[in-house]
């Protein structure tokens, strides 16, 4: 089980060191563009996902904020009480934990998310993105295969 919380932290911290490193080396709203489909934008998020509850409302920050400390302590207690032989699952939660606290952490020292990853193909554009919000799609597809392998 201790290898799972590792790799929570190790997954905070990568999401953090690239955080910081697009703040120390981009200007907020610069975009560097990779290939065609890939660009990095610096944008600050002080919402929930793709920017909802975005306004500068402070029960909503509040709320955002407490949802994401419940929501956290929930999936640790989750993580701790799953069997060490559902490798999967643990995995799946582990990847949502650790970006859920990625996200979080942003949330208290900045009172915003910092993303960058930004998917766009000709006029579409996906919302702007982090690592953070990766691991938690696929921590939460994961977890979805881990469910249907038990029915």
């Amino acid at each position: 089980m201790k290898r799972y919380f590792l790799f929570v932290l190790g997954l905070l911290l990568l999401d953090q060191w690239s955080k910081h490193w697009v703040m120390a080396n981009m200007v907020l709203g610069e975009s560097w563009v990779i290939n065609p489909y890939l660009s990095m934008t610096y944008v600050h998020n002080p919402g929930a996902a793709f920017s909802l509850l975005a306004d500068d409302v402070f029960w909503q920050k509040t709320l955002l904020l407490s949802i994401s400390i419940l929501l956290s302590l929930a999936l640790a207690i989750w993580m701790y009480r799953t069997p060490t032989t559902e490798r999967l699952k643990l995995g799946a939660l582990s990847l949502i934990l650790g970006g859920a606290l990625g996200n979080l952490y942003d949330r208290i020292s900045l009172s915003k998310v910092v993303d960058f990853i930004d998917l766009h193909y000709n006029d579409w554009y996906w919302p702007v993105f982090n690592l953070a919000d990766t691991w938690i799609v696929l921590g939460v597809v994961l977890l979805l295969i881990a469910d249907s392998k038990k029915t």
